[in-house]
């Protein structure tokens, strides 16, 4: 939808199809929206019942073992506030609130209520003796508050039934709302249904309003250019009245078939002034193409000759390239091999620095390896006095176990008075076992030590030689390295001969070519004059022969245009 220049509004056709679009899309939308409303409102309750039942077992499992737990805290003088019981027994009270809140008012489920009332005063009595305990024990739980959790034991059972019905109660309740839920669905699958069949309905009354407002002024525009397209234009207008892009379509239809046909009459008129035209500059064309082409010839001919002479030139001095080139090769390579002797002289004598260095640092590196062997030779001593020290603690475990046995045997005479110092023994017991385990892992771990120990003194022995060996090659590879010294020294004195003989012969042949390039370059600028002269001459005649050829296709193309413009009717 949009404003025309006189201020007044249309329905455009893209406005039309959104708008039908945007219907189709907000009915369908409609169902969908309370389908989603009714899913979140079941959903929600289910999820409440759900937790309710996670809360429940909650409360019948912390009931059924806190109690013992409790008793077994006070044999070991746990700390209250630590062992977390506190916090537990709250979460329970809360955890029935929530469920008696959740349960509501509903006189469908007064049962469901009722027992949760029951189930959350058995819970308070079950705190109540549970603060009386803590109350008699102080910070830690003790033997003196025991009574009061005996009596929260014998509340867990009549919890624990409690939970059990209820828990039955809830799960009657979610197979109610489950029933509610399926007759509730296939009610709202109905509803669906008869909208979607109304969508559709006013979907198909939209599609059949716009086919009739843009299918009518579409096949008279068809109908107007199969006329243009059989070449005639006596009748080019088109009245369409839709105020949209398609009536927008119809005058731009009428404005350019009505340009059309005034630019063809156009173009006859100017066809006919070009043909005569064409025809003149075609003759005098023609004419200035044949004295061109004699000059033409005339100009080659003296071009070929010139064109021999350089050729001959152009050999001679090539020759004398190659001369000077093979001459900087030797050169190069002369003065490559003089490099490459006087860095073997270096590298010689640098080589024989660094073998002598290699043999000092041989004697420091024997005499750290001699160290390191006396330094293994005393690692072995130490792990002999640690596997002594390992053995007393085996036997300190031993005697710790023993002393555990008879604890307990005189605990268990002590009977419920001496519960507390079992627990101590066992304990005892097991550090005794656990020092015995440790005790004999470390000794394992000193054997493979001293196992070690010996094979690194065997190899260390074995380094010694080779280092002995290594200082006898040292010195032999020092005598070579002089005497490849002397050697490079006698190559090089021949190699500076070689290198004064070639620059010399180099200066000549650079004279000689210098010569030969001045008489090239005469030979270069003459031929480079004549090719001018013969590429200007050339030019000029290939240009005639394009405007010639050019000229006759334009004269064809005239007449064409001439026959066809005939073919339409103005």
């Amino acid at each position: 939808m949009g404003k025309t220049d006189s201020g007044k509004f249309r329905f455009t056709l893209s406005a039309k199809i959104m708008v039908m679009f945007g219907s189709i899309i907000i009915i369908m939308l409609v169902p969908l929206l309370l389908l989603m409303l009714y899913s979140n409102n079941y959903i929600n309750r289910y999820d409440r019942v759900l937790s309710n039942i996670s809360k429940l077992n909650y409360i019948e499992k912390i009931t059924a073992a806190q109690p013992q737990r409790i008793l077994n805290y006070c044999i070991i003088n746990k700390n209250i506030n630590e062992s977390g019981e506190s916090e537990m027994i709250a979460d329970m009270i809360q955890y029935i609130s929530d469920i008696k809140y959740e349960i509501g008012d509903e006189e469908a489920y007064a049962k469901n209520l009722e027992q949760a009332v029951v189930v959350e005063n058995l819970l308070n009595n079950y705190l109540q003796n549970y603060r009386e305990g803590i109350g008699l024990c102080g910070e830690n739980f003790s033997l003196a508050g025991d009574s009061r959790f005996y009596t929260m034991n014998d509340i867990s059972g009549y919890i624990s039934a409690n939970c059990s019905l209820l828990l039955n109660l809830e799960m009657q309740r979610s197979q109610d709302i489950q029933k509610e839920i399926a007759g509730d669905y296939n009610g709202m699958r109905i509803n669906i249904v008869i909208l979607l069949i109304f969508a559709i309905s006013v979907a198909v009354v939209l599609v059949v309003f716009l086919q009739r407002g843009t299918a009518r002024p579409v096949n008279l525009l068809s109908k107007k250019l199969a006329v243009i397209a059989d070449k005639d234009l006596t009748d080019t207008e088109v009245s369409v009245h839709s105020n949209d892009e398609v009536g927008d379509l119809a005058n731009i239809f009428t404005i350019m078939s009505s340009n059309l046909k005034d630019i063809l009459e156009k173009v006859t008129i100017v066809s006919n002034g070009l043909e005569k035209s064409f025809q003149e500059v075609t003759k005098n064309v023609e004419d200035t193409a044949d004295g061109s082409e004699h000059i033409a010839k005339t100009v080659d001919y003296m071009l070929e000759k010139i064109e021999q002479q350089n050729h001959e030139s152009r050999m001679v001095m090539t020759n004398i390239e190659n001369i000077t080139g093979i001459s900087h090769k030797i050169r190069s390579n002369a003065e490559s091999i003089l490099l490459s002797a006087q860095n073997s002289i270096n590298g010689a004598n640098e080589g024989s620095d660094k073998l002598e260095d290699y043999t000092k640092q041989l004697g420091v590196v024997n005499s750290v390896m001699q160290s390191i062997t006396h330094m293994v030779d005393e690692l072995g001593v130490k792990t002999q006095q640690m596997t002594d020290i390992v053995n007393t603690i085996t036997e300190i475990s031993e005697e710790t176990n023993l002393l555990s046995l008879n604890a307990s045997i005189e605990a268990a005479r002590a009977g419920e008075a001496g519960r507390g110092f079992a627990v101590v023994a066992e304990r005892i017991q097991k550090l005794a076992d656990n020092s015995k385990e440790s005790a004999e892992e470390i000794s394992g771990i000193i054997k493979e030590v001293q196992n070690r120990t010996l094979n690194m003194a065997d190899e260390m022995k074995q380094g010694l030689i080779q280092l002995e060996k290594g200082n006898v090659i040292a010195e032999e590879t020092k005598s070579s390295f002089r005497e490849i010294g002397q050697s490079v020294n006698d190559v090089d004195v021949q190699i500076q001969e070689i290198t004064n003989n070639v620059k010399i012969m180099l200066d000549v042949v650079s004279s000689t070519s210098n010569n030969m390039e001045t008489i090239d370059s005469v030979m270069n600028d003459t031929s480079n004059v004549t090719k001018e002269i013969s590429g200007t001459v050339n030019t000029e005649t290939s240009n005639l022969e394009e405007l010639t050829a050019t000229m006759t296709v334009l004269l064809e193309s005239t007449t064409e245009l001439k026959k066809t413009l005939a073919q339409f009717k103005l």
